[in-house]
């Protein structure tokens, strides 16, 4: 799963893309839409279930937050990835 990356970084997704036997994923909703209408095997199924403690610890992450406006559950599905400008 793709968080961020720098320009340099864009050109090894490329490649890593290319060559990869897993997904790079770069938004989450959809990479998840997809493979949930899809019938998945057992390595799709890990995924799911790695992602879903992923999204998981990013929601226990941000109750330690000070604001409680701040305390936003789901964050992996509403932030973009960041793009480091050199």
């Amino acid at each position: 799963r793709i968080l961020g990356f720098s320009k340099k970084g864009k050109t090894l997704l490329r490649t890593i893309k290319k060559t990869s036997s897993l997904p790079l994923i770069s938004k989450l909703s959809n990479y998840l839409r997809q493979t949930i209408s899809t019938e998945g095997d057992d390595i799709q199924n890990n995924l799911i279930k790695m992602l879903d403690y992923d999204i998981l610890s990013t929601d226990m992450f941000v109750l330690g937050y000070k604001k409680g406006e701040d305390r936003i559950a789901r964050l992996d599905f509403t932030h973009n990835i960041v793009i480091k400008e050199e």
